[in-house]
């Protein structure tokens, strides 16, 4: 064959192949098209990510103008939040069994486990606790508006948290007091992973991306949220410490179980007063540090000159000086 030849069929194969990803990027549009219309967002939010993880949707392909022309606002905004909060593959709202563990929650001489807290359950390795598929797992395109949405549901989520207090753990038998205080030590603190992820995401696409404006006004709301979801965090910790006195002091218990409550006391009271949970499944140092970061550029900007800068952003001359 001819080298002008071998050009041709390179050319015709290339131009075919793109005709072909054309082809299949309108045939997926079609199909979440069908789902929107037909109200089923959880599939039409699957479709995507398939199709992405499969490399069937193409790494630059516009997605939401395609999607905006054929559904309504309502239906788009809807994908969006589907795929925001579209579940992790490997566990269930963040949690998996605890294999330090295997899920008894103890180690040793009955000590509570500190990977689990003494819960038998911990965050997820692959979604760091918040229930949700990775940003990675979602297509290019779309993640920056993912980004916007996750942080608007932090948020949220966060105010809607602080605004109840804990409700007491008054149970007829201790085991059901244990187990709902632990259920609020969890639910607090899938909100720190959700804090975590969306502070920390939005970091990273900085204020110069496409949604860096509503980003703006709403990551110092949201920053404001995590230390006060701490000290909530430390509130449920008082509870947990609290039941296991109840069960410690019960004269009917047998030995065994005062000793295992005696620990979880000791242990519950410690973590409750320790400085960042160091060691154990409620560390979570990144979501301090972004929140600190986020908060000091806030009060940085805020702060007046004094007149040492010019209006053009030079050094000016200090008039005390001369």
């Amino acid at each position: 064959m001819h080298s002008g030849e071998a050009d041709n069929s390179a050319c015709q194969g290339a131009s075919g192949s793109a005709v072909h990803a054309r082809e299949q990027s309108r045939e997926l549009l079609q199909q979440i098209m069908a789902a929107l219309q037909a109200g089923q967002t959880q599939h039409a939010a699957e479709l995507l990510i398939s199709a992405h993880a499969a490399g069937t949707l193409p790494e630059r392909s516009a997605v939401l103008p395609e999607l905006t022309r054929g559904a309504s606002p309502k239906l788009v905004a809807e994908l969006l939040y589907q795929m925001a909060t579209f579940p992790c593959f490997y566990c269930r709202l963040g949690l998996q069994r605890c294999e330090a563990c295997d899920g008894g929650g103890r180690l040793g001489d009955d000590l509570p486990c500190e990977r689990c807290v003494g819960l038998g359950v911990a965050r997820c390795d692959f979604c760091d606790g918040t229930g949700w598929t990775s940003l990675e797992a979602l297509p290019p395109s779309l993640r920056p508006l993912i980004i916007l949405q996750r942080v608007q549901l932090a948020l949220r989520a966060g105010r809607k948290l602080l605004a109840q207090a804990p409700a007491p753990v008054e149970y007829a038998g201790e085991r059901e007091a244990r187990r709902a205080a632990a259920r609020q030590v969890l639910a607090v603190e899938r909100q720190r992973a959700i804090l975590e992820d969306a502070l920390a995401t939005a970091e990273r696409a900085g204020i110069n991306s496409r949604v860096g404006k509503e980003l703006e006004k709403l990551l110092p709301a949201c920053a404001a949220c995590v230390p006060r979801v701490e000290s909530r965090l430390r509130e449920c910790l008082s509870n947990l410490a609290e039941v296991s006195q109840r069960e410690a002091e019960r004269e009917d218990a047998d030995p065994r179980s005062r000793k295992r409550a005696k620990s979880r006391l000791s242990y519950y009271d410690q973590l409750r007063r320790s400085g960042n949970f160091a060691g154990t499944g409620l560390e979570r140092m990144q979501l301090r540090e972004v929140a600190h970061r986020i908060l000091r550029r806030v009060r940085d900007a805020a702060q007046p000159d004094n007149g040492t800068t010019s209006p053009d952003g030079s050094a000016a001359e200090n008039p005390v000086a001369q």
